[in-house]
């Protein structure tokens, strides 16, 4: 079966375990916002805060090699927008695209060049960001998950909603197609979507903006939406979303304030909508889903769970059922758990803390 070894970097040096390997830390001070992984798995790409400017850090795997490291965008002062900033390597993984608050912009993955920045209204926040490659197109489309408000702040004066949009936009930034998505409460923390590995299965958890009632739907050889009103009964609400690889299934991460009465993760199937699993992998008050990720081969659900003084990352086998803890902590700084993503070729489980980059191997062992 699979092993899962710990690979760490912590600020001023870097840790070493059983396999001798490890990553460079991100600059003291700094604060991990996002990660991708280039289609290959020997490069990651890192968004990050300092000193009040969104920076992107792209380095060599395993061996945590810096290639670059550069500023991006000043962040605004107000602070009201979510501060939410994807990145996405294209299908050949020679460009890296980063959200910032004033447009898309898109480098060349060695050397770090600049080669175009979109554009974005203010207004608009992408909260998730992914080439695709089309079947009759050598070239990348950019698919999008924007929010729109009219209003993002202050909390008092803010809009209670941002209308989710699914954008798919050419090459020459023209619109190609878009989906309304519904509506998400602010403040917005999480995107709530996801694509399949190869980009044709698109799924998503938003509010009905007329009833007020929560959903979940999916884009691809057919388009399905599905209420979520009995599987939260009234006691819980969607944190994190992911996709399986084959596009075949959902897993659903939940907050609740009824600490171990609601499992905080739910796996659903696409094409009915049912339930296939449930997990409780944190009972604590207040406790939530902060992040999800399916291993490439669709063994391995990676979960973030967090609480008031408690984070945990952990591994769940979507064969057995059995929960495994990667790191437990009081913080990010103790157990770096942010953002948990797989390598695309499986052979990683990479994490964000602060200052930290964090890297698990995944082993084939007896």
């Amino acid at each position: 079966m699979k092993s899962f070894l710990f690979v760490i970097a912590v600020l001023g040096c870097v840790g070493f375990a059983l396999t001798g390997q490890g990553l460079s830390a991100l600059p003291k001070g700094a604060g991990g916002i996002s990660l991708a992984w280039a289609p290959d798995g020997k490069v990651m790409g890192i968004a990050y805060i300092l000193d009040g400017d969104l920076r992107v850090r792209i380095v060599k795997v395993p061996g945590g090699e810096v290639r670059w490291d550069k500023a991006v965008a000043e962040i605004p002062q107000n602070g009201f927008r979510p501060p939410v900033f994807p990145l996405s390597f294209s299908a050949d993984g020679s460009q890296v695209a980063v959200a910032t608050p004033w447009g898309i912009r898109v480098y060349f993955t060695v050397g770090g060049r600049l080669i175009i920045v979109y554009p974005l209204e203010f207004d608009s926040v992408p909260l998730l960001l992914k080439f695709l490659r089309g079947e009759e197109s050598p070239y990348d489309y950019l698919g999008m998950v924007v929010a729109r408000a009219e209003r993002w702040g202050p909390p008092m004066l803010a809009s209670p909603y941002a209308e989710l949009t699914l954008e798919i936009r050419t090459p020459s930034w023209e619109l190609n197609d878009d989906a309304p998505l519904g509506a998400r409460p602010l403040p917005l923390l999480h995107p709530l979507a996801d694509f399949s590995l190869d980009g044709k299965v698109f799924a998503a958890a938003s509010v009905n903006p007329e009833t007020g009632e929560w959903i979940w739907g999916y884009l691809g050889m057919e388009d399905r939406v599905y209420s979520l009103t009995d599987l939260l009964n009234g006691a819980a609400e969607p944190t994190a979303l992911a996709v399986d690889p084959a596009g075949r299934e959902v897993a659903l991460g939940l907050f609740t304030y009824r600490p171990g009465e609601v499992n905080l993760i739910r796996r659903l199937d696409i094409t009915t909508g049912a339930e296939k699993a449930a997990y409780l992998p944190c009972d604590r008050y207040q406790c939530f889903i902060g992040g999800l990720d399916y291993s490439p081969d669709g063994r391995w659900l990676a979960f973030s769970a967090q609480a008031e003084g408690f984070v945990r990352l952990g591994l769940i086998d979507l064969e057995s059922g059995d929960e495994r803890t990667l790191c437990e902590g009081e913080g990010f700084m103790t157990c770096p758990a942010f953002s948990p993503t797989f390598s695309p070729t499986g052979d990683y489980l990479a994490a964000l803390g602060e200052g930290v980059i964090a890297l698990w191997r995944v082993e084939e062992s007896e």
